[in-house]
């Protein structure tokens, strides 16, 4: 079984971008993800707006928790952590909208061409069909039962064998059609430095970097 291994190298924003070698390869089998920090001090009008940009991109929510706030202290900070998973395609055009919901202190991307694991795991699949169709075959001619139970037994472990290639394959096509996003927006009274409501995603940046 061919599980999908945890990403090995990470890339800046500006190392990461859609001008780099291997977003141009049509072979490349890549996996993208992002990791952003937010602050804003209207939470609740930031998730409404988060919920907006992840149906807009035709994505949805893997996991979403909000921790902190109280009913009986309406000023005690809350904060949020959310995994979207997005159309690959809407990766840039999330990326960059997501700098609106708030104060972006800290983004990290990261990526990875599963390609040659990928393609390792087809041709295995590709070969154990093959092994099935011949074994389903040779069931139908066998006439003792000697033959037919060793067969069935040498069937059983193909089925096996496809199932669990089938199944790497189907995660792998899941991770690479749909990138992922963790959130994690945090409540607070005021941000480190004002950067206007319509900043861009690297003004937010750099004032954060600046401020820091």
């Amino acid at each position: 079984l061919y599980e999908p291994s945890a990403p090995q190298e990470s890339q800046s924003a500006s190392t990461a971008g859609e001008d780099g070698s291997v977003y141009q390869n049509s072979g490349a089998k890549l996996i993208r993800r992002a990791e952003l920090t937010i602050q804003t001090t209207q939470f609740d009008q930031a998730v409404d707006a988060l919920q907006a940009l992840v149906e807009e991109c035709g994505g949805y929510f893997e996991n979403s928790s909000v921790y902190g706030g109280s009913y009986r202290d309406a000023n005690a900070r809350r904060s949020g952590e959310y995994v979207v998973r997005v159309p690959a395609e809407k990766y840039s055009e999330f990326l960059s909208a997501s700098g609106d919901l708030g104060y972006v202190t800290q983004l990290t991307e990261s990526s990875e061409d599963v390609g040659e694991q990928y393609y390792d795991a087809e041709s295995r699949l590709k070969t154990q069909r093959t092994k099935q169709e011949r074994l389903l075959e040779l069931l139908e001619k066998a006439e003792n039962m000697e033959d037919i139970i060793s067969l069935e037994n040498a069937l059983s472990e193909v089925e096996y064998q496809i199932e669990q290639y089938t199944s790497t394959l189907n995660r792998y096509d899941a991770l690479i059609g749909f990138s992922t996003f963790n959130i994690y927006l945090n409540e607070v009274s005021k941000v480190n430095e004002e950067v206007g409501e319509t900043a861009s995603l690297g003004s937010r940046m750099a004032a954060g970097f600046r401020s820091s």
